[in-house]
């Protein structure tokens, strides 16, 4: 086997990794920070009645952080990304050098098993 080849394999290797992180990532459930595990709104509790006694919740920028809907991220796989792409193509041809294709494996293996931790 090649080194290329073996460089390759060890790029597919660690995007399997990065996307097994991703996946647990996502399924991992996140509290909505708006509300605490009672269910009622933060802002209630800092609310003030207006001159109708109407409750009407603090105008800020917390409070509107608060009041808004929850927040949506979504992991997508890097293997089919297009500078993955690249990457790949341009070590394939000859157009980066293994040794530094190898450091920078080595460099994103120790940063993915230490995100894995």
């Amino acid at each position: 086997m090649s080194t290329k080849e073996t460089l390759s394999l060890e790029l597919d290797r660690l995007l399997g990794l990065v996307e097994e992180a991703a996946a647990m990532e996502e399924s991992a459930p996140v509290p909505d920070a708006g509300k605490p595990a009672d269910g009622k709104s933060r802002t209630g509790t800092a609310a003030r009645a207006g001159s109708s006694g109407v409750v009407k919740p603090p105008s800020d920028a917390i409070a509107a952080e608060l009041e808004s809907a929850a927040r949506v991220s979504s992991a997508r796989s890097l293997r089919d990304a297009p500078e993955i792409e690249a990457f790949r193509r341009e070590l394939v041809e000859g157009l980066i050098r293994a040794d530094t294709a190898n450091r920078l494996l080595r460099l994103l293996n120790e940063v993915v098993t230490r995100l894995l931790r």
